[in-house]
């Protein structure tokens, strides 16, 4: 019984903290111009879109080179052509990051 109830509050504890991630990772990514991104409701990634004139490839690779890992669009199919997949599964800090590197990325494009 008390097992049971430790695991529930680390559960807890758990959403808490990744709930704070994902918003904090919506919240960034809208407030840089040229990306637009829904909350996800069950993953630990968002998949925001974008309106730079290149490929999801083109612009992940960009984004990689500045030292941020994320996915392709189009990896999920031609539907995806113009979003990319970013994890939240990952420290505060190393989110923090990584979205003031997207963001430089996205005021060298404009």
């Amino acid at each position: 019984e008390a097992g049971e109830g430790r695991r529930k509050k680390h559960h807890a504890e758990m959403l808490k903290e990744f709930r704070l991630r994902r918003d904090f990772m919506v919240r960034e990514m809208n407030a840089i111009d040229g990306f637009q991104c829904l909350t996800p409701k069950g993953s630990f990634y968002v998949f925001p879109s974008y309106d730079f004139k290149m490929s999801s490839r083109d612009l992940g690779m960009k984004i990689l080179e500045n030292g941020v890992i994320c996915t392709p669009g189009r990896a999920f199919g031609p539907a995806g052509e113009g979003h990319l997949r970013f994890s939240f599964a990952n420290t505060m800090e190393s989110i923090e990051k990584g979205m003031s590197i997207v963001q430089k990325v996205a005021n060298e494009l404009r």
